[in-house]
C-alpha cells in the first residue's frame, strides 16, 4: 500500500512538473510575442537567448527580467551610441529621413534670401552629423 502510494506520489510530481514547465514555457513565448508588437523586433538568436537566461530564473527574477526586456526594447533612453559612428547609422527618434531634414532647413535659408550653395555649406557646418547622414543616403558609391 505504501509502495502504491509512493508511485502515486511520484507520478502526480513529474505530472506536476511537466505541467509547470509547459506553464513556464507558454509564458516565455508569450513575453517574447509582445516585444514584438512594434517596429524593433528581437532577432531568433537573441530569442534563442532570452529564452534559455528566462527559463532558469525564479519567479521573481523573472519579472525583474521581463520588466529590464520591456524598457530595453521601448526606451529610447535605454542606450545611448557614443562617438563616431552614432551619428552614421542609427537615428534616435527621428520620424524623416536625413535627406528630407537636411532638404528643409537648407530651403528654409534659401527663401531667407541665401544662395542654395551657401545655405548647403551652412547647414553641413552647423549639423555635421545630419550632413553625413544626408551623403551616406545620397552618394553611397559602391565599387
Amino acid at each position: 500500500m505504501v509502495k502504491s502510494l509512493l508511485e502515486a506520489f511520484e507520478g502526480q510530481t513529474r505530472a506536476h512538473a511537466n505541467m509547470a514547465k509547459a506553464l513556464r514555457e507558454a509564458e516565455i513565448g508569450k513575453q517574447l510575442s509582445e516585444l514584438d508588437k512594434s517596429k524593433l523586433v528581437i532577432t531568433p538568436a537573441a530569442k534563442e537567448l532570452i529564452h534559455d537566461i528566462a527559463i532558469e530564473l525564479d519567479e521573481k527574477q523573472a519579472e525583474k527580467f521581463w520588466q529590464l526586456m520591456q524598457h530595453m526594447h521601448t526606451s529610447q533612453s535605454f542606450l545611448v551610441e557614443l562617438g563616431e559612428r552614432a551619428g552614421s547609422g542609427v537615428k534616435y527618434g527621428r520620424d524623416k529621413s536625413a535627406s528630407q531634414v537636411f532638404g528643409e532647413r537648407t530651403s528654409e535659408l534659401v527663401t531667407k534670401g541665401m544662395t542654395y550653395p551657401d545655405a548647403v555649406e551652412q547647414v553641413a557646418r552647423e549639423d555635421p552629423k545630419l550632413y553625413d547622414e544626408y551623403r551616406n543616403e545620397n552618394f553611397s558609391f559602391k565599387a
